[in-house]
C-alpha cells in the first residue's frame, strides 16, 4: 500500500517544469467536461470534482452510474490525461462508453488513448493505473483489485461480443456467454497483455509481456504468461 502512494506521487508530481504547465493546461481546456461528469455522476457531491477530466476525453456515452466508494478528494481520479513518453497524443482520445456502472474505491490514473466500454459493472481498486492505448470492454463483471498497474496497448473483455449459437437445437441456444473477469491485488500486466472472459488471477502476479490469457492462473506471488498460459516463475513480487 505505501508503495502505491509513493508511485502515485512520483506519477502526478514529479514532473518538468515543461510537463507540469502541459498538465495544467490539460485541466484547464478540460474543466467543462470535468465539471459535466462530476455533476452528472455524482450530483452535489461531484463538486468536490473528485474526477479530473482531461480536454482528450469524448464522453460517447454518459449513461449508468458511477460509484466512488472511497473518501473524496480533489482529482482522485485522473481521466485522459497524455502520456508524452509513449505515443503521439494528437492522434488519440480517451474514450469513455458507460451503459452499467462503474465503481472507483479510489486513486485512478487513467491515460488518454484508453477506451473504457462498459455494460455491466466495472470495479476498479484502488491506485488503478492504465496505459495507452488500451481497451477495457466489460458486459457482465470486470473486477480489479488494489493497486493494479496496466501497461500499454493491453486488452480485457469479458465477452466475445457477437453471439454464437448452437444449430442442434431449435432454440438455437446462445453457446457463448459472458463470463466475469476477477483480478486481484498488486498485478502488474505487461504491454499488450490479452486477458478475456472468464480468467482470474491472484495477488502480487506479474503477467509477462504479448501473453494471451484464456484461463484462471491460481496462486499467488508468480509470473505468468504466454500462450498456452503457464507459471514461468514462482515466489516473486514486483515494485516500480
Amino acid at each position: 500500500m505505501k508503495q502505491s502512494k509513493i508511485r502515485n506521487e512520483a506519477y502526478w508530481k514529479k514532473r518538468s517544469i515543461k510537463e507540469t504547465i502541459y498538465l495544467i493546461w490539460q485541466i484547464l481546456l478540460g474543466i467543462p467536461k470535468t465539471v459535466f461528469f462530476n455533476v452528472h455522476y455524482l450530483g452535489v457531491k461531484g463538486f468536490k470534482m473528485p474526477v479530473l477530466c482531461s480536454y482528450k476525453v469524448k464522453l460517447v456515452k454518459p449513461f449508468g452510474k458511477v460509484i466512488i466508494n472511497a473518501s473524496y478528494k480533489f482529482g482522485m481520479i485522473k481521466l485522459g490525461f497524455t502520456a508524452p513518453e509513449t505515443y503521439d497524443n494528437s492522434k488519440l482520445s480517451f474514450i469513455w462508453v458507460n451503459d452499467g456502472v462503474i465503481e472507483f474505491k479510489g486513486n485512478a490514473g487513467i491515460r488518454n488513448g484508453v477506451s473504457i466500454r462498459n455494460y455491466g459493472k466495472l470495479v476498479l481498486g484502488e491506485e488503478f493505473h492504465i496505459s495507452s492505448p488500451s481497451t477495457i470492454i466489460c458486459y457482465k463483471g470486470i473486477s480489479f483489485g488494489r493497486d493494479v498497474l496496466i501497461g500499454w496497448n493491453c486488452e480485457f473483455s469479458d465477452g466475445d461480443a457477437h453471439k454464437i449459437y448452437s444449430l442442434e437445437t431449435q432454440q438455437c441456444t446462445t453457446i457463448n456467454t459472458d463470463k466475469e473477469i476477477v483480478i486481484g491485488n498488486h498485478v502488474w500486466f505487461g504491454a499488450n497483455s490479452k486477458i478475456y472472459k472468464g480468467v482470474h488471477i491472484g495477488n502480487n502476479v506479474i503477467v509477462a509481456g504479448g501473453s494471451i490469457i484464456v484461463k484462471s492462473i491460481r496462486g499467488d506471488n508468480q509470473i505468468i504468461g504466454g500462450y498456452p498460459t503457464r507459471i514461468l516463475k514462482s515466489g516473486v513480487n514486483w515494485r516500480v
